[in-house]
């Protein structure tokens, strides 16, 4: 189908956060009047959605990475090497659990990843506070009375039978081994089995997290039936469990299949989903830096000329990233050198850096290089003063200390 140039119910574009001040908007497609076939264009958000058009009506839409083969698992993993990390990471993305689903199986493998590591992330933020107990009602046959006795049970299965020296008895036990708490346990036990089918190098330390998760739940069993799953209710004073019981719901329905009502269905439906690149890149970036220069940076402080990515106190320097695949193939934009240098003008940034005002701060952009064999971890290893000298490779001609870094994406993981 031809997608219309200009939609009058789409009319700017399809905003993913519309309620955003202008600035922080994100469209999953935008419209730009200024090239020379104006009409809409994709960002630099990857996922898929229900768009409404005047023209076409109700379309599923898939944006692809425009770098193929990329690791999500492993930039999901890096983003939490900085403590700091946790509380935002939620607004790299967005899933719609409750929309209707698409076929894309493309994106399945972005989807599986984010849901993992975002689900083992917030199982081990519950553990840290501790499971909450609940009496869960239990039926056995003992020595002694406990609770009440089931008469009518009792009578059948001991008395009858010459068992006098048993009494089966009903009573209330306080206990982990609650239906919320199996849920969860299932749900990680299916995570660990999804992890095991990827092919990524973070694969042993997400494996690793598991297990120290499932550890702790010993005394949990993982046995929920497709009933129970429907039946769970919510204790409104534990409100933090409610999105981990959700999660963990939604993956058993996804992934797993006694759990499932639709048995036909594949891991091709996806629900509607986006990631913001720009802002996972940032965060993958911030997670190297945190664990390769340890409390040296210092992330989006704020300035008089906004907010720059990070600051390293130790060289004194400025580091922003740019998710901008395209500028391997040319020349920093004049835009980027403008901004950067704005913020090594800015007192408040300078006085953060304990920098002299009449100083030259060196100044670097942080992009993804498709054609590069250094990832992050690697192009980190070595010291910023070297990185970021006049001698460096990465030092951009004709310009005072500013510096442009290309690293190279982690690669490449797959289903089998």
């Amino acid at each position: 189908m031809e997608f219309p140039q200009y939609d009058e119910k789409l009319k700017d574009g399809f905003c993913l956060n519309p309620s955003a001040a202008q600035f922080d908007r994100r469209y999953f497609l935008q419209f730009n009047p200024l090239d020379n076939t104006p009409g809409y264009a994709a960002s630099y958000v990857v996922g898929a959605q229900w768009v409404e058009t005047e023209a076409c009506g109700k379309l599923p839409i898939a944006v692809l990475p425009k770098i193929p083969n990329v690791d999500y698992l492993e930039m999901f993993m890096q983003c939490f090497n900085n403590p700091d990390e946790y509380e935002s990471f939620h607004k790299i993305y967005d899933i719609d659990f409750e929309s209707e689903t698409m076929e894309c199986e493309t994106l399945e493998s972005i989807l599986s990843p984010l849901l993992i590591v975002q689900y083992v992330n917030i199982v081990q933020q519950l553990l840290h506070k501790g499971l909450r107990k609940s009496y869960v009602p239990k039926s056995e046959n003992l020595y002694k009375v406990r609770g009440r006795i089931a008469m009518s049970v009792n009578l059948k299965i001991n008395t009858l039978k010459g068992r006098q020296h048993k009494i089966f008895c009903k009573y209330q036990e306080y206990t982990n081994d609650t239906i919320e708490n199996r849920i969860i346990k299932r749900a990680l036990n299916v995570s660990k089995d999804i992890v095991g089918r990827l092919r990524s190098s973070s694969v042993a330390k997400l494996d690793t997290i598991i297990n120290a998760c499932l550890s702790k739940m010993s005394d949990v069993s993982d046995c929920v039936s497709l009933s129970e799953l429907k039946q769970v209710k919510y204790n409104v004073i534990y409100r933090d469990y409610k999105e981990v019981v959700n999660m963990a719901k939604y993956i058993l329905k996804r992934y797993d299949y006694n759990m499932s009502e639709e048995k036909g269905r594949t891991n091709a439906n996806i629900p509607p989903f986006w990631i913001d690149m720009p802002l996972l890149f940032e965060h993958y970036i911030g997670g190297i830096l945190a664990i390769s220069y340890p409390d040296d940076i210092i992330y989006q402080a704020k300035g008089k000329t906004g907010y720059p990515d990070f600051l390293s106190k130790t060289t004194q320097a400025i580091l922003d990233t740019k998710y901008m695949p395209q500028l391997d193939e040319k020349d920093p934009e004049t835009d980027i050198i403008r901004q950067l240098s704005g913020y090594s003008r800015d007192c408040e940034i300078l006085d953060l850096l304990g920098a002299d005002y009449k100083t030259i701060i060196p100044c670097a952009f942080i992009y993804p290089d498709a054609k590069s064999t250094e990832n992050g971890n690697t192009v980190f290893s070595h010291p910023l003063t070297e990185l970021l000298s006049p001698g460096s490779v990465y030092a951009v001609n004709k310009l005072t200390d500013f510096y442009r870094i290309g690293v190279g994406l982690p690669k490449t993981y797959t289903i089998e």
